[in-house]
């Protein structure tokens, strides 16, 4: 991994800095998002840390080392377009191939990441069709797995899971984040690694006691292995609560289940220390 430290990054058009005077620190190993509305500079700075694009003023530096005069080649990042940009005149396995055959790596490596990555976003199997025969879903796999398959130092993603239906989606940023995942899920006995899930509760007394009931819900079940990662669970009432919150979205239900074990919570802790009071003063 590269520590990227980016000084004083500027671009200008002539009519007016795109990117005006930016500068990040960002540690090695280290995955961070760049937020902001459409046009602010998000897509030109990437392009300018991967050296699509020629900085107006500024610094970029790799593990101490300005690369503002380095070439794209040379600077070890894998990237993903908005637009995907594959060859259209290449089947997926050449997409794949291009990059690791312009590094020159032996064939039998080059056969086995490709093999892997594709495993990895779910094309096994389409490695001998071209872009035309793909979705918008598919084409954006295999832009992700174009970047992914050289391993490069830094990736630089530019929306990368728009097109992505919802379930790929979060499976996705789970490989994308950090691969270790898998291996750590598979070696606590998961079969198969589903997902971390984004959770939006409603502003209101019932969403908030979801909530904090959801803070503590995990706790309540029993799981042979984390659910998060693919484990399985027993179905309690605290697991019923999770199922009409997150997985079947039944806001009602969910929502007066989690308020009714707050409830209960809050009785049984009342009725217990009364309990200890009335035994230590015997």
């Amino acid at each position: 991994m590269t520590e990227v430290s980016i000084e004083k990054l500027t671009k200008d058009y002539g009519q007016g800095p795109a990117v005006n005077s930016i500068s990040i620190r960002i540690a090695e190993g280290e995955f961070i998002s760049l937020l902001g509305p459409s046009g602010c500079g998000k897509t030109t700075t990437l392009k300018m840390i991967a050296g699509f694009e020629d900085a107006t003023a500024g610094a970029i530096r790799f593990d101490g080392r300005d690369v503002v005069a380095v070439p794209v080649e040379k600077r070890d990042i894998g990237m993903v377009f908005q637009n995907y940009a594959l060859f259209p005149h290449m089947t997926v396995e050449k997409n794949l191939a291009f990059g690791l055959e312009m590094r020159k790596l032996p064939k039998d490596e080059i056969r086995t990441r490709i093999a892997k990555v594709l495993d990895m976003v779910q094309l096994a199997g389409y490695s001998e069709r071209y872009p035309r025969q793909l979705s918008g879903g598919q084409q954006q796999r295999v832009a992700l797995a174009r970047a992914l398959v050289i391993e490069p130092k830094i990736l630089l993603l530019d929306e990368p899971l728009a097109n992505l239906d919802a379930k790929l989606r979060e499976e996705m940023r789970v490989f994308i984040i950090d691969p270790s995942l898998e291996a750590a899920a598979r070696s606590l006995g998961a079969s198969k690694v589903t997902s971390f899930r984004r959770i939006t509760l409603p502003l209101s007394l019932p969403g908030i006691q979801a909530g904090c009931i959801l803070v503590f819900v995990l706790s309540l079940s029993a799981y042979v292995t984390p659910s998060l990662i693919g484990g399985l669970r027993v179905k309690t009432m605290a697991v019923t609560v999770v199922d009409a919150l997150i997985d079947t979205f039944q806001w009602p239900f969910g929502s007066a289940l989690a308020l009714m074990l707050s409830v209960t919570g809050a009785i049984f802790v009342v009725i217990f220390g009364r309990l200890t009071v009335m035994k230590w003063k015997a």
